[in-house]
């Protein structure tokens, strides 16, 4: 299934520097509520887990709107929201990378908001994240 995914994604790669329509077409098809099912995690979590993908047991969601440049992710008990995050998000598309700061966090609906850099904090503290995330801050 990596080697799949590998595979796609270099592909996709070839036809967005052959064709910058193809990149900005990827942002459009980002609008919208995502749901998270595996997830690779970084490089310091593969080699933790000694694993390239892991099933993700909770309903997580991310969604993005491209007419606000807004995010947020979601983690889910069944319907409940218990965390929350909220952000904005840039999208380059020479790159066709996605990059994104969290700005607050609700939990079981009560929103905090966070001091730069705290939500990149959060994620590496979890595994979640990169270190380089908090060094970019």
């Amino acid at each position: 299934m990596c080697d799949a995914l590998e595979s796609m994604e270099q592909n996709m790669r070839k036809l967005c520097k052959e064709d910058a329509a193809e990149a900005d077409a990827l942002l459009k098809n980002l609008n919208g509520q995502w749901r998270l099912i595996f997830t690779t995690g970084t490089k310091e979590t593969q080699k933790k887990w000694g694993r390239k993908v892991s099933y993700f047991p909770l309903k997580a969601t991310q969604s993005f709107d491209t007419t606000t440049m807004e995010i947020t992710n979601g983690i889910f008990v069944g319907d409940l929201a218990v965390m929350k995050f909220f952000g904005e998000f840039e999208f380059n598309l020479k790159s066709r990378k996605v990059e994104f700061d969290f700005d607050a966090i609700a939990l079981f609906g009560f929103k905090i908001n966070l001091p730069k850099g705290k939500a990149a904090e959060l994620g590496y503290a979890t595994g979640l994240g990169s270190s380089n995330n908090v060094d970019m801050v």
